[in-house]
């Protein structure tokens, strides 16, 4: 899910100026995703960050529970997903919101539906890399190493994205197969798919 924003304010910053030297930073999904493009001082290698806003505990313990509410009693109306996700998603969140009379500030709220919709209908902790159109491919060789980006602007770019666990990528992969209408398993582990979007 969503992760806590580590080191904030002015040390936060501090300490990423004295590590790297921002090279360019850009909207992806605006206003809450972001990517930045680095150089390492220490290493020279350029690295794209992905920006996304980060979560208070409390934040954080409201998506869960509005995510496990999501899971245990959302009714999916198939059409009106298809036709218009993000408006469907957020009408489901504000229902949420009222029936179990959650309270949530207006900033809070923004930040949870920018997780809810990234995990259920984009592309979880890849969205910020599939959306942007600098990005032209995308590879991956296994579980604790950074994902590699081809940026049209930086060319081949390490990325903070990483995945740490099989079982976390393996279900990410099935995810992806599923939104193509494919299937993969260990019978038949290989895939040749497009995504629609």
């Amino acid at each position: 899910m969503a992760r806590k924003g580590g080191k904030g304010g002015q040390r936060g910053r501090a300490a990423q100026r004295a590590m790297y030297d921002e090279m360019d930073k850009y909207p992806v999904l605006p206003p809450h995703a972001f990517a930045r493009i680095v150089r390492d001082k220490r290493t020279l290698n350029i690295i794209y960050q992905i920006i996304e806003p980060p979560m208070t505990k409390k934040e954080q313990e409201q998506l869960d529970e509005i995510m496990d509410i999501f899971i245990r009693s959302l009714q999916a109306n198939i059409e009106e997903i298809d036709t218009e996700p993000e408006a469907y998603l957020r009408a489901a969140m504000d229902k949420v919101i009222k029936s179990y009379g959650l309270k949530i500030s207006k900033k809070s709220k923004s930040k949870i539906f920018y997780y809810i919709r990234r995990d259920l209908i984009g592309y979880g902790k890849m969205d910020v890399l599939m959306n942007d159109v600098n990005v032209e491919d995308i590879s991956l060789d296994g579980t604790g190493i950074p994902i590699f980006a081809y940026h049209r602007k930086f060319e081949s770019v390490e990325t903070s994205c990483v995945w740490n666990t099989d079982d976390e990528l393996e279900s990410y992969v099935i995810k992806l197969a599923q939104r193509c209408g494919k299937h993969i398993s260990v019978a038949e582990p290989l895939l040749d798919a497009t995504l629609m979007d």
